[in-house]
C-alpha cells in the first residue's frame, strides 16, 4: 500500500477519459490496477487489464506504472483503448523517460 501511495503522491499522471495513469521511473518493472467492482462485470475488467498489460509491456521494459479505472473504460471498445494507450505512451516517451 506504501509503494501505491508513494506512486501516487510522488509520481507523474495523465487523466484520459478512461483511465488515470501514475507513473514514475524505476530500474524495475511494476504495473499495478485500480478498479471498483462497481465497473462492469469481472470478465470484462479482467479482459481490460489484460489488454493494457500485453500492450504496456512490449512498450516499456522499466517504470512503475498504475492504472486507475474510469467507468467509461467498460463502453469503450479495444480499438479506442489501444488508442489512448497510444497516445500516453508516446507522451511518456517524449518526456524522456
Amino acid at each position: 500500500k506504501s509503494r501505491i501511495r508513494n506512486l501516487m503522491k510522488d509520481g507523474k499522471r495523465f487523466s484520459l477519459p478512461y483511465f488515470t495513469l501514475y507513473f514514475r521511473s524505476s530500474p524495475s518493472f511494476k504495473m499495478g490496477f485500480i478498479v471498483s467492482k462497481k465497473i462492469a462485470r469481472p470478465t470484462k475488467r479482467n479482459y481490460v487489464k489484460r489488454l493494457i498489460r500485453h500492450f504496456w509491456r512490449e512498450k516499456f521494459k522499466e517504470g512503475d506504472f498504475l492504472f486507475v479505472f474510469k467507468k467509461e473504460i467498460t463502453e469503450a471498445g479495444k480499438d479506442r483503448i489501444l488508442e489512448s494507450l497510444n497516445k500516453v505512451a508516446e507522451e511518456i516517451k517524449c518526456q524522456n523517460f
